[in-house]
């Protein structure tokens, strides 16, 4: 019985680093319409957009560093996510 726990054990190898490719190569272009403005706020490199209870949050690179921007779901007026082919 201990030999079979030892083989059903998964180890971590640090020079087999665990990579996911969405971060890698973010393919996602989202547009956010709020009430009060005439423009849309554009943001590319968009890694993941979802909400959070009452607030819209998409989370994005810039200069190479995570950023999650909230904002209020009662204050949008057009969200527009554009996804490349292969994230339908």
């Amino acid at each position: 019985m201990q030999n079979a726990s030892k083989a059903s054990r998964i180890e971590i190898r640090p020079e087999e680093p665990l990579v996911v490719e969405a971060y890698l190569h973010p393919v996602m272009r989202i547009e956010i319409q709020r009430e009060e403005s005439s423009y849309p706020i554009v943001y590319e490199n968009v890694i993941n957009a979802y909400t959070k209870g009452l607030l819209y949050c998409v989370l994005f690179e810039r200069n190479g560093k995570r950023v999650i921007h909230k904002f209020p779901i009662a204050s949008l007026f057009r969200m527009v996510e554009d996804y490349d082919g292969g994230k339908r």
